[in-house]
């Protein structure tokens, strides 16, 4: 039996009710992909709900460098079942600032660095991925706030912001989130004080 979303219909039609509004309610999109569960179910149902009703996405994918074989060939694995109606995609190999889990000496490293080439974890996507990438050396010219060593959440924010200038109008973006693996996401969810889009409740308006 489906999950129960409430008395009139389960998950999977909440969802697709979610993804129809987002694809004719704003005029572009992105998805925040991570390569994990919840990121790629919504960009296969994303996908789906396109290609019927005649509409395309981009996707952003943050590559850490540190990340695990399987998850990369996922991503890869993503971005050919769902080519037909992506948009574009921005698989950003960026110097960006993560914390580092296994040293109390250096609580933060850079991934990508370009300083530190000779201890990089992997190489960067090639063949056919390497039209995707976004690096170093050839992100746009117009990321004037991009600076080597900037934090994730930080880049985050303007890239949503540099995409809409670009793209124009009403800008979309989805997250995956499971509610009840976090308190700090099912209260990012369920908060009543910040301003909605239209008064949608999975929305959180920016400006």
């Amino acid at each position: 039996m489906p999950k129960i979303y409430n008395n009139d219909k389960n998950v999977l039609e909440a969802a697709y009710e979610r993804i129809d509004i987002a694809l004719t309610e704003f005029d572009n999109i992105f998805l925040s992909v991570s390569g994990g569960k919840d990121s790629s179910v919504m960009m296969q149902l994303t996908a789906k709900r396109a290609r019927e009703l005649g509409k395309k996405f981009s996707i952003l994918y943050i590559d850490l460098e540190a990340q695990y074989t399987a998850t990369i060939n996922h991503v890869k694995t993503l971005i050919d079942e769902c080519e037909d109606v992506l948009e574009n995609v921005y698989w950003c190999c960026l110097p960006l600032s993560l914390r580092n889990a296994v040293s109390v000496i250096q609580p933060k490293w850079i991934c990508w660095d370009k300083k530190d080439k000779h201890k990089w974890v992997r190489d960067m996507p090639k063949g056919k991925y390497k039209k995707y990438v976004v690096n170093e050396d050839n992100y746009p010219k117009e990321w004037t706030w991009f600076k080597r060593g900037m934090e994730f959440e930080e880049f985050i924010l303007y890239f949503a912001e540099w995409f809409n200038q670009k793209n124009g109008g009403i800008t979309g973006t989805g997250v995956g989130i499971r509610s009840n693996e976090s308190l700090n996401r099912f209260r990012t969810i369920i908060n009543n004080k910040k301003e909605r889009y239209k008064g949608y409740g999975w929305t959180t308006r920016l400006d």
